[in-house]
């Protein structure tokens, strides 16, 4: 029984299907990297060496694995599915326009404050700022088929939105680990790993919320990603310390679910919502 009300949300939570995509997305990474972190292999030196190549390979298996499981178990139907969803329209000016502005005016508040109180000087450059948001549009489109598209509708057809944020986003908290276990000089593995995790379980909530209120729209929540992906933000807002950033961002995040509502971070009414919990009942 299909236990929500739009088409994009999953009828079932399909545990064992979930199991082989995160087999898929994060155990083998994590397979290919122990002989690296047991110390008996040297991390290669250069991204174009030939194990550099596989490891930038395996960030594209949330993107395979979800079109792999969606052409096994539903066809040609599930990929096409899949990918029109990248394509839905269904996404008005004021989500787009979240989307692509939510974390940066987080950033730039944050960064203004930082600086204030520090005394520094505040430039804003964007020389990369094209390069940055197209790579960001790559990361985007290699995890968000994967972690929205594939994983959250399912994660949805058993909790309620902000739960199955919470449980995605430790997951995937976690599947950025390995990048603390890269040869010293790789950028990501500066700092607390503590703080970007709950960074990232905020940005959990706030893709859910775009996604959720766009009808489940996989370009949403890409473009989302691309203006959270540290290249972009970074090089035209600044580099602001972690208190003040998660401390803006989690007051964020607060508003949003209680102006929104857990249940499903969208302003349904009341019967809706008390619908859609019967039928998720009905289904368990």
């Amino acid at each position: 029984m299909n236990t929500q009300s739009v088409e994009y949300k999953a009828k079932d939570f399909e545990g064992r299907n979930l199991a082989w995509f995160f087999f898929i997305a994060m155990g083998i990474p994590y397979l290919l990297s122990v002989p690296f972190l047991m110390g008996i292999l040297e991390w290669p030196t250069s991204m174009g060496s030939g194990f550099g190549v596989l490891l930038a390979a395996t960030q594209f298996l949330p993107l395979i694995g979800a079109f792999l499981l969606a052409g096994i178990n539903e066809g040609k139907t599930g990929i096409m599915a899949l990918w029109k969803r990248f394509w839905n329209r269904d996404m008005s000016l004021k989500w787009l326009l979240v989307a692509l502005l939510l974390n940066p005016a987080i950033r730039l508040v944050t960064s203004l404050i930082d600086r204030a109180v520090s005394g520094q000087s505040y430039p804003i450059l964007i020389e990369d700022f094209i390069p940055a948001f197209l790579f960001g549009i790559i990361v985007g489109i290699r995890e968000e088929f994967g972690w929205r598209g594939y994983v959250l509708p399912r994660f949805q057809a058993k909790w309620n939105a902000l739960t199955s944020s919470l449980i995605l986003g430790v997951i995937w908290a976690s599947y950025h680990i390995l990048n603390w276990f890269l040869p010293p000089g790789n950028p990501i593995r500066q700092g607390d790993f503590g703080w970007f995790a709950l960074w990232i379980i905020c940005g959990s909530i706030f893709t859910t919320w775009i996604f959720n209120n766009t009808n489940g729209s996989i370009m949403a929540a890409v473009l989302y990603h691309a203006a959270t992906t540290n290249g972009l933000v970074n090089c035209c807002l600044g580099i602001p310390s972690w208190v003040p950033i998660i401390s803006v961002t989690v007051l964020t995040t607060i508003l949003v679910v209680v102006i929104y509502g857990p249940k499903t971070l969208t302003r349904q009414r009341g019967e809706e919502v008390t619908r859609l919990e019967e039928a998720r009942a009905e289904g368990d």
